[in-house]
């Protein structure tokens, strides 16, 4: 008893034991200049704050600015988290979200990946833009491997992957797991390989669900399959559905051999 009388107490008692008691546990707030550890709708925080602080089935909302980091990506996903951008940064009252008018930019500068989500989880990204992404290997402006992955209405733009030997997915590559695209742009995504490049805008491998729907994909360029690529795992066990999306002069002959167009 008296061991649960402590723990009761050091619970309450602000700072005590491990990790951050939230004031609003579920949902965590972001700005540009955010600070603090509170990560409230009130005092929003960091995005590498709130990242640290997530667990899994949190919300992270994201306000308007462009998001920069350093190391190999600017933001690393650990747990299985729902990402929203479009933020309108209100202190208070109900959670307003719009992407046109509060956009939020993950910005790679043309130094490191936009995005590395870690395997194992489960994580959907949406009303986000990810650009300016460069990675030497797979995935310039998102990585995941063995991720169950939604990305709703989210935008790829000006990400690049290069390699002495073979590059996937410009904008965004996913491997292994399931992937569900929707209502998403990929454009101006770029990959070089000395041996080939494949899937400049979004490159899915080895999936055993994939859907893509209600996309756009816009002078994207790699050798194969430049607006979209997809290896499956093999002997009919991959079920794809690609549906209601458009491409649009890809394969414009950039990358550095020959160019197969959407």
């Amino acid at each position: 008893t008296c061991m649960l009388l402590c723990a009761a107490v050091l619970w309450l008692v602000p700072g005590a034991g491990v990790g951050v008691v939230r004031a609003n546990p579920g949902a965590l707030f972001v700005t540009v200049a955010g600070s603090g550890s509170a990560c409230s709708q009130a005092a929003p925080c960091a995005l590498q704050t709130a990242l640290a602080q997530a667990a899994d089935g949190d919300e992270i909302y994201l306000g308007s600015g462009t998001y920069t980091g350093s190391g190999d990506a600017v933001a690393t996903l650990a747990r299985s988290v729902t990402v929203y951008g479009g933020w309108d940064g209100a202190a208070g009252g109900q959670v307003v979200r719009d992407p046109s008018a509060y956009p939020s930019m993950v910005d790679g500068q043309g130094q490191r990946r936009g995005m590395y989500i870690n395997s194992g989880l489960t994580v959907a990204l949406e009303g986000l833009t990810i650009r300016n992404g460069w990675v030497v290997g797979n995935g310039g402006g998102l990585y995941a491997s063995g991720v169950a992955l939604t990305l709703r209405e989210m935008t790829f733009e000006g990400n690049v992957i290069t390699s002495t030997t073979y590059v996937h997915g410009g904008g965004a590559f996913a491997e292994e797991g399931t992937v569900l695209v929707e209502a998403s742009t990929f454009r101006h995504n770029w990959g070089y390989g000395k041996k080939s490049s494949y899937g400049a805008g979004l490159g899915i491998s080895r999936t055993l669900v994939a859907t893509v729907t209600g996309c756009l994909f816009e002078h994207n360029d790699a050798w194969d399959g430049s607006g979209l690529w997809l290896n499956g795992v093999g002997w009919g066990e991959t079920r794809f559905l690609l549906s209601d999306s458009r491409f649009i002069e890809n394969g414009g002959g950039y990358s550095g051999g020959r160019s197969y167009g959407g």
